[in-house]
């Protein structure tokens, strides 16, 4: 037979598990999403310099 508190054990364990998968999904869209950021508020910038004359040199 099992111990009484094996149950609690395994699910800590399972919980801390569950934790964890969570955060190896969340960091990556969290990159994503500030990566897109950074995109978004450059792009205006690379497009104007790629149509004015001066900064063309």
């Amino acid at each position: 037979m099992a111990s009484p508190g094996v149950g609690a054990i395994l699910v800590i364990f399972l919980a801390g598990l569950a934790i964890v998968a969570d955060a190896i999904v969340w960091l990556p869209l969290l990159l994503r999403k500030a990566l897109l950021l950074v995109a978004i508020v450059l792009a205006p910038l690379a497009f104007s310099r790629s149509s004015w004359d001066a900064a063309k040199r």
